[in-house]
């Protein structure tokens, strides 16, 4: 820009970046070139730079995200254009505006534009992890540059006096952009790499905000990377920093990340304090309305998902949502996530029909934004798969898990996380089914995929050993399956701390592999240690809580401890009626369990009344050919063999049968259960 610069020294807290007019004005108009500096970041040789990149992909998706991400960085520089003049218009020419004011806000907006260069020169050479993130990047830094007209926002610009090193603090600022790309464009190990050069580089300048947004970004790498405990020290850090300068937006921005590396780590309760208080600055400070308003309300709702506060979660889902259907228009991307969000909950509530209906709107807005093939879109087929994977529609889950597998795969590569994860889920829908050795084909290269990608000690691989040693005890091969339950335990108390609800789970598991080798005392410690967890980490009426009485209470019956058994479901049950409903297909598997033991009481009464009360849960729930209702149709046909009344189980058993025959195949373990007890009552060709 032409004119004199207000620094006449480099001063803490702001960029001079490119030279900006003073409140003297030159001889010509002082805010006429702003166009200028913003092609220095953004240019048509810019433009074509993308476009070639993304073309040399070979991915379907990439032509029209070149597309989306050129148009939006068009959007961006003309705004900043705009912006910047509108500012220097009323500092300069009409002189509204104070020049310490204006000097804090072309802080910002120098601080946009260097993100601008920075993620441009990235787009250049971008490759497909890069591509697949493009879309948020943009969007992430429209964001910011629209912020700096928010006086909370850029009074964080103020300057509070000189830089000790010019030379460092312009290095600090490059590097703060350059890891402010990598981060958005999904390359956490080399965005923490750029952010340490940032700070180290404020630090040795004396910038404290510099630092601040460096430890920051640093942080949120770290986080990314899965270094949770690393993450937190650096975020801390930060927020102490921006603090100190009473930087209410910098501060927010710290919590917010302090509280998802709680999250991640289990730690539920300090998460939702920290969301709070993260959301309570925004909206003082932004608005209530704000589109960051909306991120932390997004984050909040994801910790009360995973603490089974269902009504909590989709309150904060939904009111995300509105939030950016106000400020970004019914059609911008991120309010799929929301809505993905809003399907996942009701998934866990077993509002089946509600949650597929929220996530193809998910699904329909993905594709239309980012197109057909776009690695985001690959992400609605897998939740869809999932969802119908609940409804027992294994043949539809299985299309869908199958048409997100060969979307990211062609999107993203064959190494790429985000297969591994679709590939798990394969192999879990082909274990539903009885195709053993496909599933632990998938779950295998699931496994070996994650290994190469997220290292050893990551707590993905953990699960994606837990998945293979499902399959393993399928299979009868129990010994290895304990073996690659306890490699999942080991890693998931190493990755994420031994009090960790997934440390809980891998416990569980590895008691179902010694119940499997009848090792019954060991199986009931393990589903006790898992019990304790989960009761001190989650509460002691929570879901996950019921899930190790119903393993305490398998454990039991092998024991033959009937009456224990029983009291053990029972709880399980009083959780679940609460935790989820009484209309809640695991509701309904409570009631099967009780109705078994019951049966083994000789109280066959009680047992059919709960298999029957099971059988109109699961039927209303899941539909009537779900295998479940096959389940407790078989559990009916037994309490009725035994209890001497053979026609009703003749009916049951029948029943039972042409279910189990329509999801499984003809060798199935349970369609030759089946069989031989319709034989046993003296049906010649079941």
């Amino acid at each position: 820009m032409v004119g004199a610069s207000l620094c006449a020294a480099p001063l803490i807290g702001f960029g001079c970046g490119p030279e900006r007019p003073t409140l003297l004005a030159p001889a010509r108009g002082p805010c006429d070139d702003f166009e200028l500096d913003v092609q220095r970041a953004w240019s048509a040789e810019a433009r074509a730079e993308v476009h070639h990149a993304f073309a040399g992909m070979g991915a379907e998706f990439a032509a029209s995200t070149a597309d989306l991400v050129v148009t939006k960085m068009d959007d961006i520089s003309r705004d900043w254009a705009m912006l910047s003049k509108r500012a220097c218009m009323d500092a300069v020419v009409r002189k509204v505006t104070p020049e310490e004011t204006y000097v804090a806000m072309t802080a910002c907006y120098d601080e946009a534009l260097s993100r601008q260069r920075a993620l441009a020169t990235l787009l250049a050479r971008a490759d497909r992890q890069t591509a697949e993130k493009a879309a948020d990047a943009v969007a992430d830094l429209a964001r910011s540059l629209s912020a700096c007209r928010q006086e909370a926002v850029y009074a964080g610009y103020r300057a509070h006096g000189t830089a000790r090193d010019a030379a460092a603090l312009e290095r600090a600022r490059d590097a703060s952009a350059r890891a402010s790309g990598l981060l958005a464009t999904g390359k956490p190990a080399e965005a923490a790499q750029a952010a340490r050069e940032a700070r180290e580089a404020a630090e040795r300048a004396g910038v404290g905000r510099e630092v601040a947004e460096a430890l920051l970004k640093e942080g949120r790498s770290l986080e990314e990377k899965g270094k949770y405990r690393e993450a937190r020290e650096k975020l801390g850090a930060a927020k102490a920093l921006y603090e100190r300068d009473a930087n209410a937006v910098g501060v927010a921005a710290a919590l917010s990340g302090l509280g998802d590396v709680a999250w991640r780590l289990g730690e539920y309760d300090d998460a939702v304090a920290l969301h709070r208080e993260a959301l309570a600055l925004v909206e003082a400070k932004l608005g209530a309305e704000h589109v960051e308003a909306g991120m932390v309300r997004l984050s909040l709702g994801n910790v009360h998902a995973t603490m089974g506060r269902h009504d909590a979660a989709l309150e904060e889902y939904r009111r995300a949502l509105a939030i950016w259907e106000k400020t970004l228009g019914a059609e911008h991307h991120w309010l799929a996530k929301a809505r993905s969000g809003i399907g996942s909950v009701l998934t866990a509530q077993g509002h089946y029909e509600a949650a597929l209906a929220e996530l193809r709107a998910a699904l329909d807005l993905w594709v239309k934004t980012l197109g057909a093939s776009h690695p985001d879109t690959g992400t609605g087929r897998h939740q869809l798969a999932a969802v119908l994977e609940q409804l027992g529609r294994y043949d539809d889950a299985l299309g869908e898990a199958r048409r997100a597998l060969e979307i990211r795969e062609a999107a993203l590569g064959r190494d790429h996380p985000l297969v591994g994860k679709t590939l798990s889920l394969i192999g879990n829908l082909e274990r539903a089914v009885g195709h053993y050795e496909r599933a632990l084909e998938a779950h295998r290269r699931a496994l070996f995929l994650r290994e190469q990608t997220l290292g050893r000690g990551h707590a993905e691989v953990g699960a994606s050993h837990n998945n293979v040693a499902a399959v393993l005890s399928d299979l009868g091969r129990h010994e290895e399956a304990l073996a690659e339950f306890r490699a999942g335990l080991s890693i998931a108390g190493q990755a994420l701390g031994p009090d960790h609800p997934q440390v809980g789970a891998g416990h569980n598991n590895v008691g179902t592999a010694l119940r499997a080798l009848g090792r019954l005392e060991d199986a009931l410690a393990e589903f006790r240690r898992a019990r304790a967890i989960w009761a001190a980490k989650l509460g002691a009426r929570h879901r996950h809580v019921a899930a190790a009485w119903l393993s305490e209470g398998s454990v039991l019956e092998e024991q033959r401890k009937w009456e224990d058994a029983r009291l053990a479901y029972e709880q399980a049950l009083s959780i679940d009626e609460a935790a989820l409903g009484a209309e809640h297909a695991d509701t309904g598997s409570d009631r099967a369990a009780l109705g078994g033991v019951l049966r083994e009481l000789g109280r066959f009464d009680d047992a059919i009344a709960e298999l029957r009360r099971a059988l109109a849960i699961h039927e209303k729930a899941l539909g009537p050919e779900h295998p479940d209702v096959g389940g407790d149709r078989h559990g009916l046909g037994k309490t009725f063999a035994a209890k001497g009344a053979k026609r009703e189980a003749i009916v049951e058993l029948t029943a039972a049968l042409a279910i189990y025959r329509k999801s499984y195949p003809a060798d199935h373990a349970l369609v030759r259960e089946v069989e031989a007890s319709l034989r046993k009552l003296g049906v010649a060709s079941p």
